[in-house]
């Protein structure tokens, strides 16, 4: 059916066999759970039936009993049966009748009579009056052991009494009777005679003889001294002490050995009378009920199992096939890539699906903790003109949960750069990075990014594609930011707005308007917002370029920004050449646009070659100016990258070694490094994972585990003192995080390593 090499074959099998294995286990547990469970509630039951049967006997009984007890306290005050209503010759027939009604009322006695205390030995029953001696002789013969306990009985004065009497005479033929006397009235302190009950044992026994049912065994009735009163024998013989001695110690079910045989008692007491009910019987009867239980039982779960392991196997097969074809595939896959190869095509899967979880998770990882630093690289990348196609910068956005819900973007700057000099202010700054972090607005949504140059930020506002008017909604919300500033700072920052252009790859020329606007209210000193367009109303009549565009060239030259620049500069010759100037005003045009290069070059502290400068003036047309100035724009660009990127370093440096200095304080925190180098928290540690790769918590634990492991090596400190050096109060939240990365105990690896370094010592 399968073409399978000797290898794969020999996994074919492990995996039925893990396939029967998974099937049988539980089949067999639940199997046997079954078997066990159906067996044993029948057992229970049979138990309990019996149990019901003897605690039916007993509530019969106890019905009975109780039915005695009201007769014998009607018969008390039952006026034809007085003392006087028996001894009168007139009255005696009326009572010898009344008691024959009350003897056929009830089925369960056999005989009553009464005695009083006046006349102890005359004996009233249903026969007749007779003396006592007449009665126990003649009426109702009792043997003679009995009588003397009998006549006691009739005379008791307090609580009921029951006595088991032997009777002699043959139409009894030799059974017992059981003597149930009350003192009437009941429940009096005085009484004046007493009722007896004459009870016949057989009664009893017939109560007794469906407790057993189908089962072989015996049953018993004791009364509260354990005296025998009834009993039902049914094949079974067995010791009444023993039985006597179960019952007296045991209560309900249970089961006891009698001459290496397991009997089964069910006992019951009545709280009425004292009686104990018993039934025995051999347990293994039980077994014999469920032998065909048991057989039905075992043929169904071999029939079951059969099933299942058909289908185990049919499935093991069927479903290989795709994990052979898989591992073929994978196995082609590691071939071709060189790797190990692997044992089974198991170990194959195993290890290709651990590779990519463990590929999963770290960039799970990676991505979480990148996620802030990923934003706010995603928006410096569109501030700086490094973003992709418009519909690439989309979907990225929505990737980071930025919503870009138009295509329509203006750039607001935002800075404090001149106006920083106290600590009020570094606290001002640090709540407008939090305000623009993200702000909505009407038509318009916002997202900040902080730029550390200077201290600036930029924020990106993207309006709604639905806006009726652009330029509109670009002043509301500009409007709406200043009153948010004004809220959180008494010192307003320069804030300068770029104009609006279509798609986001663009949104690097409305940072550059924006910038340029702040150089000018800087230089201007204004308080309130400035609109790049604005920058040229002053400039109406200037014979030169326009005075907008200067500023964009110059703020994109000191942004670095050599796609603005290069941009900006074709605009300006552009407009040049459109002109009709006469050649010697074209020439000044272009010796002032080749100052404004110089002068801004002057400004970045930048060195500039002769050679070159002699070069990008001296030119013959316009095309050479742009070809040479393109050239000088990228060298500037390029060097005020270089400067950004010195100063990343010069900053990294710096944070890395204050905190190298401060780590061991426990005070060491973001918001301490931030008030340090005056730079918002939540820069420091954007910067700290963009240089390091680590987050800052983790960069100061690497810190103190090192210092932690180089002292508990090195030295004979206690655990508790290095703790508490490196910058820790809780030393066992430490141990506890030491032991989850190192995988013991700090105790152990000093020891560990102490040991290797004496082993060394040695050699």
């Amino acid at each position: 059916m399968f073409n399978w090499s000797k290898k794969k074959s020999k996994l074919l099998y492990k995996y039925l066999f893990s396939y029967l294995l998974v099937f049988m286990l539980p089949f067999i547990t639940i199997s046997t759970i079954l078997y066990h469970i159906s067996v044993g509630k029948l057992e229970k039951e049979i138990i309990r039936s019996n149990m019901d049967k003897i605690d039916q006997i007993k509530d019969m009984t106890d019905t009975r009993l109780s039915e005695l007890n009201s007769l014998a306290t009607k018969i008390s005050y039952d006026h034809r049966l007085t003392p006087y209503m028996l001894t009168e010759p007139y009255y005696d027939q009326q009572a010898i009748e009344e008691l024959i009604r009350y003897k056929m009322s009830n089925s369960f006695i056999d005989e009553i009579f009464l005695n009083f205390n006046e006349s102890k030995d005359l004996v009233y029953s249903s026969k007749g009056t007779s003396t006592f001696h007449t009665f126990v002789q003649s009426t109702y013969p009792v043997k003679n052991k009995d009588i003397e306990a009998l006549n006691k009985g009739m005379q008791i004065q307090s609580n009921p009494l029951s006595q088991i009497i032997d009777i002699a005479s043959k139409n009894s033929n030799g059974k017992r009777v059981i003597a149930y006397s009350y003192p009437i009235p009941i429940q009096s302190s005085s009484p004046y005679g007493t009722v007896t009950f004459f009870i016949k044992e057989e009664t009893l026994s017939k109560l007794m003889k469906n407790a057993l049912g189908d089962f072989e065994g015996n049953s018993f009735i004791f009364d509260a001294d354990y005296n025998l009163f009834a009993s039902n024998e049914n094949g079974v013989q067995i010791d009444l002490d023993f039985v006597k001695n179960i019952s007296a110690n045991n209560d309900g079910n249970t089961h006891k050995d009698f001459k290496n045989e397991d009997y089964s008692f069910s006992i019951a007491r009545s709280q009425l009378s004292g009686w104990t009910f018993v039934s025995v019987m051999p347990t293994q009867q039980f077994y014999g009920k469920m032998t065909s239980l048991k057989y039905f039982i075992f043929m169904v779960l071999l029939g079951l199992a059969v099933v299942g392991i058909t289908v185990v196997c049919y499935l093991s097969f069927k479903q290989y096939k795709p994990i052979q074809n898989l591992a073929q595939y994978l196995g082609n896959k590691e071939q071709m890539n060189h790797s190990k190869k692997q044992s089974n095509e198991i170990e194959l899967i195993r290890t290709k699906i651990e590779s990519i979880y463990e590929d999963s998770e770290f960039l799970k990882r990676k991505i979480i903790a990148h996620k802030p630093f990923v934003r706010a690289q995603f928006l410096t990348n569109l501030l700086k003109g490094e973003g992709k196609e418009h519909q690439d910068i989309i979907a990225l956005a929505n990737d980071l949960k930025i919503s870009l819900r138009g295509d329509s973007f203006f750039v607001i700057a935002v800075s404090y750069k001149g106006k920083i000099k106290k600590q009020e202010t570094f606290t001002y700054w640090k709540k407008i990075v939090e305000t623009i972090h993200e702000i909505s607005h009407e038509e318009c949504c916002g997202y900040g990014v902080e730029l550390v140059h200077d201290y600036t930020a930029a924020i990106i506002v993207n309006i709604k594609d639905d806006s009726s008017n652009w330029n509109e909604s670009r002043q509301l919300f500009s409007h709406h930011l200043i009153e948010l500033l004004k809220k959180h700072c008494s010192i307003l920052p320069f804030v300068g707005i770029g104009q609006i252009y279509k798609e986001a790859n663009k949104i690097n020329r409305s940072f550059i308007e924006a910038t340029a606007s702040i150089e000018n209210d800087i230089l201007h000193h204004e308080t309130h917002a400035i609109f790049f367009e604005d920058l040229s109303i002053d400039n109406d009549e200037t014979i030169w370029f326009p005075e907008e565009s200067r500023l964009k060239f110059i703020q994109s030259l000191k942004q670095g920004d050599r796609v603005v620049a290069k941009e900006t500069l074709a605009e300006i010759l552009d407009s040049l050449a459109q002109k009709k100037f006469p050649s010697y005003m074209l020439k000044c045009t272009c010796f002032d646009l080749i100052n404004t290069v110089l002068k801004t070059i002057a400004e970045l502290g930048i060195e500039h070659n002769p050679e070159e400068v002699k070069r990008l003036s001296d030119f013959q047309t316009l095309d050479q100016l742009k070809e040479s100035a393109t050239i000088f724009i990228d060298q500037i660009c390029l060097e005020v990258e270089k400067r950004k990127e010195s100063h990343n370093d010069q900053l990294r440096d710096n944070i890395m070694e204050y905190i190298q200095k401060q780590y061991k304080h426990h005070t060491l925190s973001l918001e301490m490094i931030s008030d340090h180098f005056q730079i918002s928290s939540s820069y420091v540690s954007r910067f700290i994972r963009e240089q390091t790769g680590i987050t800052f918590t983790q960069l100061v634990w690497k810190l103190r585990m090192d210092e932690f492991k180089q002292q508990l090596v090195n030295t004979n400190r206690t655990i508790k003192e290095i703790v508490l050096d490196i910058g820790y109060f809780d030393v066992s939240n430490f141990t506890r995080k030491f032991r989850k990365e190192e995988g013991i105990t700090p105790s152990q690896y000093r020891k560990y390593h102490q040991q290797n370094r004496d082993d060394q010592k040695a050699l």
